[in-house]
């Protein structure tokens, strides 16, 4: 840095420069006489310039353009210091006039540019055709007055760099404001009407510049101009104008008195292209080390927040500086006005809105935002929210009505049970709670990946809430489920194979729902799945169990049967015999209950089958009494009996599927079914679809869910006072299989797109006339695979969005996604609860009577808001055009009030308060939050309310992370580990904001090296393990 503090003396960098620009010289000798000699710098200006009181600073931008940074003797009349711009004195207008002619002529159509630097270059091309530098001094009126100009307008040569820099100046840049926007030091530029022009400068604040309008007519010129020259332009008709300039500055344009009394004005948001880091705002004090920490446990655990300020408050630098902590491997999408959020992350996707002035065709923050919903981001980011689009970021309340079946698994026990989500939810609350979401541990649900396979995910947290009105869907197999209009459902878009989610509120009839049939075992299914006799009749407290001689159970003195027995196909066959409307027979002369199966004699090949299963496997002898039409088939063997009626139910309103058996594979599950057809009057085949019959509605259900996980097609129909469960149990038979559907219509596109219709084999020529007769809207799994080896041939000629088309298809094929269409939709009064799972790994979770892909939405939110203070931001956000209610207001978990300070006559940027939202008191009618950190403005400290003042850390963090309170201090371990990693950076200047998400990157990788194979109850002492080992290679520069 070039730095010279003279005080008598020009320094020897500002007299060379004087030498080389005579301009800055004349300016030089008048300014020393009124404020003496400035300090010249010409590298960075150091920070401790922020707090003197006293400032001459003169610093070059380049192309003869100087800036001094000053106050004037007499002052100025804003009291602020005065923005001085020294650049080349003004060519003659003459000359100007003549090049400008000449390049005019020059010009056709094709002579069209885009970016700043091509419209650069392109007029400098120009500008070297028309004119010939001579050494002389040039009479450019004596040019002028004659008849013709001449094809080279001569221009002398001190002219002509100041020539070149007026013509990029006014016609390239922005005219007289174009030093503000090379200043790198600037960040606002403002003009509020006649007079003056100001500015916010990054090290000596708001500064009065030497521009002023002192017309209305002059600055509506000028502003019409302005508008333009950004193309669009401003009119008593359309008066406001906001816009990007090329640099990415935000401008905002009113035109006229009719809607500003002071008249036209301007406002221009500089762009940084490199953000500020969060090491640098620690740095400068905008907030303190413990305070980043905090917030970044936040951010690591998908926390939702505001950052709240008035304007110029430095909101939008926070946010920047913030995102730095989200984990690096997230899907982010931010959606803005104006492109300012700066993301480091690789997978970002950058959304801003489109005003064309027109309904039709403008994109707004609302759209935007519904959109990004749909998109599965790991983190949404809103530039700032200030109208509807804010209800929208707190649609993370869309739920279910009670009765919802989903599949949930204890991580702990192995448990599977299909229950109502209702019944698996309202075990976390207590009596008329609601809002408040409850952070559970060792419980997953059947889930499903991007790549469209089911699998078990963990589930992070519950809600529930109260809803006035409730969508019931209707879909192909009779399914249906009752949500809020909020919530999402996936659906396969039909045009791009693509599944995504969609709003119940935006579901139409024919929209294709996700659900599933597993194509491949999940892992945890197995073909021997032990059962532990004993345990099961134990743990039911039946009296007299006992272990006897050689590894049997025995009741009382009862027969006996092995301990140990394996969940083959062999069992499976004889629990599901007895499920088809068998019993257990508890006589009184009987002291124990007896096994008891009726079969026709049309059965007589599955009571050969039963037989044969209960001598090979318990070595049991069957008691057969012959009646007209049917034998009855008794077992005298009690730990038998017991253990059936236990898994199964001894009732036909107890019985269901038994939980061992979610865990079986294929050929489990299928010897299971076959056992149901020994009852003939509650079953039915028909090409391959075996139909079962049942009263048990939970049977149905399980039943359904079950075939699906074993990878057999299923569904339900309901018929007076049966449920009918039909299968395909039995290949594939003459009806089509469903769940073998694939949309044809993307793929009948590809096909016309690519010229191969008719280079079909004969045998795939028959969907292209089916389809454009209207005949077929499908193709089998089986026939799209044909036409992919097809395809193969041609792949050569086929583009990269040809081959990624075709590898969206072969995903599609070997997922486990299958398609059921939504038949009916009906808005309805509700009055209950309603509730959601949320599980961040997939955000989504499998629900309803016939199974269905929900989208588990309630993506965590980034956003700026224009408030002061935690209050009016709450009054803001629950009042039109927002208008969240404030039950909902939970689903925001922090907010940052920021704010602009003088300390010593200079503007800081500091973080007031960091507060947590606790939620909505229904007595109060009131939103609870508790300041967790405040700002000292007497010692210019960040205070924290200390250890049980946050909820966040202590309730939903230590409850994720599974740490009982006893051992609250590893949460606060954690929380100064972090802190000391961050004031390690400050210490050594690791400013850079790409360098800083570099470390953070670099952290997390050490963190999630180590849990890999570690148990929850390992999981908050490994990262305080990493962090540990991220502090000595901090400390010891090694990145």
């Amino acid at each position: 840095m070039g730095l010279t503090i003279q005080r008598n003396v020009v320094s020897e960098e500002l007299s060379r420069e004087a030498r080389k620009y005579p301009y800055l010289a004349s300016y030089l000798k008048k300014i020393i006489r009124e404020v003496g000699i400035p300090l010249f710098i010409t590298g960075k200006i150091p920070d401790y310039l922020k707090k003197a009181s006293y400032v001459n600073v003169m610093y070059p931008l380049g192309e003869g353009i100087f800036i001094h940074v000053y106050m004037p003797p007499g002052g100025t009349e804003s009291g602020y210091r005065k923005y001085m711009v020294v650049e080349p004195p003004k060519p003659p207008r003459t000359l100007m006039f003549l090049v400008e002619t000449k390049i005019a002529e020059l010009v056709t159509e094709k002579d069209v540019a885009q970016e700043p630097g091509e419209k650069r270059k392109l007029l400098l091309s120009f500008l070297e055709k028309v004119i010939d530098v001579v050494e002389d001094p040039v009479n450019y009126e004596e040019i002028l007055a004659r008849r013709r100009i001449p094809r080279k307008v001569p221009v002398y040569v001190v002219d002509y760099e100041y020539l070149r820099y007026y013509l990029i100046r006014d016609k390239v840049g922005l005219g007289v404001l174009e030093p503000f926007i090379r200043d790198p030091y600037i960040e606002d530029i403002s003009c509020d009407g006649l007079g003056y022009i100001y500015i916010v400068h990054k090290i000596f604040g708001p500064l009065e510049t030497s521009i002023k309008f002192e017309t209305e007519e002059e600055l509506d010129r000028f502003v019409i101009e302005l508008s333009e020259r950004i193309g669009k332009p401003v009119s008593h008709a359309r008066p406001i104008v906001d816009a990007t300039l090329p640099d990415g500055s935000r401008i905002n344009i009113v035109f006229g008195t009719d809607v500003s009394l002071k008249g036209s004005n301007f406002t221009i948001r500089k762009f940084s292209k490199k953000p500020l880091s969060i090491i640098q705002l620690v740095n400068w004090g905008t907030l303190d080390e413990r305070v980043a920490a905090y917030l970044w446990m936040l951010l690591l655990e998908g926390m939702s927040g505001f950052i709240s300020g008035e304007t110029a408050s430095g909101k939008t630098t926070s946010l920047n500086a913030m995102i730095t902590f989200i984990r690096p491997t997230a899907k982010i999408i931010t959606i803005e006005d104006t492109a300012e959020v700066q993301v480091p992350h690789e997978n970002w996707v950058r959304e801003l809105t489109r005003d064309t002035g027109s309904a039709e065709s403008s994109v707004t923050m609302f759209d935007l935002l519904k959109a990004a919903l749909r998109q599965r981001p790991n983190y949404i980011i809103v530039g700032e929210i200030r109208g509807a689009e804010g209800n929208i970021a707190f649609q993370a309340m869309q739920s279910v009505s009670w009765d919802t079946p989903v599949l949930v698994r204890n991580t702990i026990t192995g448990e599977v049970r299909l229950v109502p989500i209702g019944a698996f939810i309202d075990q976390f609350y207590s009596e008329n709670e609601e809002n408040v979401p409850k952070f559970i541990e060792n419980f997953e649900t059947l889930s499903m990946d991007r790549q469209g396979m089911v699998k078990w995910s963990k589930i992070k947290y519950v809600l529930r809430h109260k809803a006035k009105e409730i969508y019931e869907i209707t879909y192909e197999g009779k399914g249906t489920i009752k949500t809020t209009g909020s919530h999402s459902i996936f659906i396969l878009d039909e045009n791009s194979l693509e599944v995504k989610p969609k709003p119940i509120s935006e579901l139409k009839e024919g929209d294709l729902l996700v659900t599933f049939v597993k194509r491949k075992s999940m892992k945890e299914c197995s073909s021997q799945i032990p059962v532990d006799v004993y345990e099961i009749l134990s743990t039911m407290n039946v009296s007299g169990v006992r272990v006897a001689n050689g590894g049997y159970v025995q009741v009382g003195n009862s027969d006996t049967i092995p301990r140990i027995l394996c969940l083959d196909k062999d069992l499976a066959y004889l629990l599901r015999a007895y499920l088809a409307d068998r019993c257990i027979e508890a006589k009184r002369k009987l002291k124990n209950p007896t096994l008891s199966f009726s079969f026709g004699f049309s059965e007589n090949e599955i009571a050969s089958e039963i037989v044969k299963i209960l001598k090979k496997k318990f070595n049991i002898k069957v008691h057969v009494k012959n009646r007209k039409t049917y034998s009855i088939f008794r077992v005298y063997n009690a730990p038998l009996s017991y253990l059936i009626s236990i898994l199964c139910g001894s009732k036909l309103c107890e019985k269901h599927v038994r939980q061992q058996l979610w865990k079986a594979c294929s050929d489990v599950v299928k010897a299971f079914l076959e056992g149901y057809m020994a009852d003939a009057r509650r079953t039915g085949i028909r090409a391959g679809i075996v139909v079962y019959s049942t009263k048990n509605k939970r049977l149905a259900l399980e039943l359904v869910w079950l075939t699906r996980i074993a990878g057999f097609e299923s569904k339900m129909f309901k018929n007076d006072k049966y449920y009918d469960v039909h299968i395909r149990l039995y290949g594939k038979g003459r009806i089509r299989p469903w769940s073998e559907k694939v949309p044809l219509k993307p793929i009948i596109r590809f096909l016309e797109r690519k010229k191969l219709e008719r280079k079909l084999p004969l045998e795939l020529t028959y969907i292209i006339s089916r389809f454009k007769r209207g005949k077929q809207k499908f193709i089998t799994r089986n026939t799209l695979r044909k036409l992919l080896r097809f395809l193969k041939k041609y792949s050569s000629t086929f583009s990269s969005e040809d081959i990624k088309f075709l590898r969206k298809i072969k995903a599609l094929l070997e997922s486990d996604i299958a398609l059921l269409k939504v038949l009916k939709i009906v808005k309805k009064p509700y009055s209950g609860y309603v509730y959601d799972i949320s599980v961040p790994e997939t955000e989504l979770f499998i629900g309803g009577e016939i199974p269905i892909a929900l989208h588990n939405t309630g993506h965590p939110v980034l956003a700026t808001f224009h408030a002061g203070s935690v209050l009016r931001l709450i009054q803001r956000i629950t009042s039109p055009p927002i208008n969240v209610p404030k039950t909902q207001l939970d689903n925001l978990n922090f907010v940052i009030i920021q704010s602009a300070v003088y300390r010593e006559g200079v503007m800081l940027r500091r973080m007031i308060s960091v507060n947590e939202i606790i939620g909505y008191d229904a007595k109060a009618d009131s939103i609870v939050y508790i300041p967790v950190f405040t700002w000292d403005p007497a010692t210019d400290t960040f205070l924290f309310r200390g250890k049980g003042s946050s909820y966040l850390l202590e309730e939903k963090i230590a409850t994720i992370r599974g740490i009982p309170r006893r051992e609250m201090k590893l949460i606060y371990r954690e929380l100064d580990l972090r802190a000391e990693i961050i004031r390690e950076l400050v210490n050594k200047k690791v400013f850079d904001y790409y360098k800083v998400f570099g470390v953070v990157s670099k952290i997390y990788n050490i963190i999630d090296e180590k849990l890999k194979g570690k148990g929850k109850e390992e999981t908050q002492y490994t990262i305080l393990e990493g962090l540990e080992e991220a502090l000595k290679k901090v400390k010891k520069a090694k990145w």
